[in-house]
C-alpha cells in the first residue's frame, strides 16, 4: 500500500509542476479578458482558488502558506481599497459612480492597447476573492499529523477548546 501511495504522490507532484502554473496563467487571462466583459475578477479569483486547492491536496496547508507569503487579510484589504477607489474616483471628477475611463496606448510591439478602469476594478475584485480563499485555507486548512506537509515536531498551535456539552451534562 505504501508503494501505491508513493506512486500516487509522484503522479500528483509531477502533474502539479505543469498544472499549477498553467492554471494561474488561465486565471490571468480571465482577469484581463474579462475587464471588457462581466465577471473577469471573480472568475479569475475562483480559478486561482482552484489552483490553491490543488496545491493543498498535493502539499497540505504548509504548501499553500509558502505560495503566498503575504497575509490573506492584506490581499483582501488591498483588493477592497483598489475596487472602492476605482468606483468612487469618477464621483470626484464629476462623473457617476463606477463610470469607466479609457486610455489607449501604442507600445512598440502591439498596435494599440486599450486599458479601461474596469481592469483595476476587476483586479481589486480578484484580490478580494483570492484573499477570502486564502483566509478559508487558514481557518479550515490546519495541518493534521501525518498529512502531506504537516509539521512533525510535536507542537500543537491550536488553543485548547472546552469539551462539547451533551444532554447528560445539563
Amino acid at each position: 500500500m505504501s508503494e501505491r501511495r508513493s506512486r500516487r504522490m509522484l503522479l500528483l507532484d509531477t502533474s502539479m509542476k505543469v498544472l499549477y502554473p498553467s492554471i494561474l496563467v488561465l486565471a490571468l487571462y480571465f482577469v484581463f479578458a474579462g475587464h471588457n466583459r462581466p465577471g473577469g475578477g471573480v472568475v479569475g479569483g475562483l480559478v486561482v482558488g482552484g489552483a490553491l486547492a490543488l496545491r493543498y491536496v498535493s502539499g497540505g496547508a504548509a504548501a499553500v502558506r509558502s505560495t503566498f507569503r503575504v497575509p490573506p487579510h492584506l490581499f483582501l484589504g488591498v483588493g477592497l481599497l483598489l475596487s472602492a477607489t476605482t468606483a468612487f474616483v469618477p464621483l470626484l471628477l464629476g462623473g457617476s459612480i463606477l463610470e469607466h475611463g479609457e486610455v489607449k496606448l501604442h507600445p512598440p510591439v502591439f498596435d494599440t492597447v486599450k486599458l479601461t478602469s474596469a481592469l483595476s476594478f476587476d483586479l481589486g475584485v480578484d484580490f478580494v476573492v483570492i484573499g477570502l480563499i486564502l483566509m478559508a485555507f487558514v481557518a479550515f486548512g490546519e495541518d493534521t499529523p501525518g498529512a502531506p506537509g504537516a509539521a512533525d515536531d510535536g507542537s500543537d498551535d491550536a488553543t485548547p477548546r472546552p469539551p462539547l456539552r451533551t444532554r447528560t451534562d445539563r
